[in-house]
């Protein structure tokens, strides 16, 4: 775990989300760069309205995330 995640006043919260998402580990500025660049890039230019979640399949393993 990054020591900013292990100092974070929310650290028991972030160990118990990392548990509930499909990909292990956490993520990297990388990832949300490519989420980010992807969709105002020529390569989606037929794509429309979408959300996409950025969350290592968080939401695709439970629909949403439980924050409690």
């Amino acid at each position: 775990m990054p020591e900013l995640a292990k100092a974070h006043p929310f650290a028991e919260w972030i160990a118990r989300a990392g548990k509930r998402q499909a990909l292990t580990g956490h993520s990297t500025p990388a990832d949300i760069a490519g989420a980010v660049t992807f969709p105002a890039s020529h390569d989606a230019r037929f794509i429309t309205g979408v959300i996409l979640p950025v969350d290592g399949g968080t939401t695709a393993a439970s629909g949403q995330p439980d924050f409690y």
